[in-house]
């Protein structure tokens, strides 16, 4: 359900220490524009035991980076990536007896659905799945259509196809570019359309990190926005280990544009012209 880089949802979840599973800390996850937001649930207090929300009480030790968070919201496990204690927030009453309802906000840098990881640089993933802005309009649908007289069919390939494979040979990983097919609905006009999906597998020789791939993808985007002539964008990272599956989710901000097919032609118009006249051009 989320997927996306940028997917924004909120939820209810839980999260621990992968070092202490017992001490689990509940609260309400949120991740917008604003970023990737935790806040543990309101605690009441009263008398000796109520705490200022002053910020020179705030103990500032306690803000440094950690590692990561083990936990568990409304789609399963999930990890909180480099989180940091950032500040308390509640209310305080000092009229006749003193009392507090104060809460913890924190946040994190990414977010891992649907499995638990290793903190940002241990090396726990073995593969990831890619997809990115604009590629897909490279690829035409399937033409597998059957006109008949009262009606038309058109079929859908549900095996992933591959277009190219090659290995890295500096880092040692193969690359995989594979297209799928879609079956989606039209939003304006309801009508059934089939869709291209690039895909870009990354294998290494052995478990790379979450930064490692996450490092991976912006030289992908670097490389098709050359190749492309246009600006692209990664939009699903998939990570893979054994057999879980996780989507990371980081807010990030980068600048896309849709894909522009003159702007990818990098010739005068009298060259075009040549060129289709002698039909050296690939469709």
């Amino acid at each position: 359900k989320h997927t996306r880089l940028d997917s924004t949802f909120s939820s209810i979840a839980g999260f621990w220490k992968p070092e202490a599973p017992d001490d689990v800390i509940s609260g309400n996850l949120t991740i917008d524009d604003d970023g990737i937001r935790f806040v543990t649930s309101p605690e009441y207090a009263r008398g000796s035991n109520v705490k200022s929300l002053s910020l020179d009480q705030i103990d500032l030790s306690s803000t440094a980076g950690t590692a990561v968070l083990h936990g568990f919201f409304q789609e399963g496990n999930c990890t909180l990536l480099h989180f940091t204690r950032t500040e308390s927030t509640g209310l305080t009453n000092y009229q006749e007896e003193p009392q507090s309802i104060l809460a913890t906000v924190y946040r994190g840098a990414a977010f891992v659905s649907g499995m638990h990881t290793g903190a940002f640089d241990d090396k726990c993933i073995e593969s990831a799945r890619y997809t990115f802005t604009s590629l897909a309009e490279w690829f035409r649908g399937p033409s597998n259509e059957q006109w008949s007289d009262d009606h038309i069919t058109i079929k859908v390939p549900t095996q992933e196809r591959m277009v190219l494979e090659f290995t890295v040979i500096a880092m040692r990983a193969r690359i995989e570019f594979k297209v799928r097919y879609e079956l989606t609905t039209d939003e304006e006009s309801k009508a059934r359309q089939t869709k291209p999906v690039a895909i870009i597998e990354v294998t290494p020789p052995k478990s790379e990190s979450v930064s490692w791939f996450l490092g991976i993808g912006n030289r992908l985007e670097n490389l098709f926005s050359l190749l492309t002539g246009t600006s692209v964008g990664m939009e699903t990272l998939f990570i893979y280990r054994n057999e879980q599956s996780g989507t990371i989710i980081r807010k990030q901000r980068s600048i896309v544009r849709g894909y522009e097919a003159l702007e990818a032609v990098r010739c005068t118009n009298s060259q075009l012209v040549l060129t289709c006249s002698d039909r050296r051009y690939i469709v």
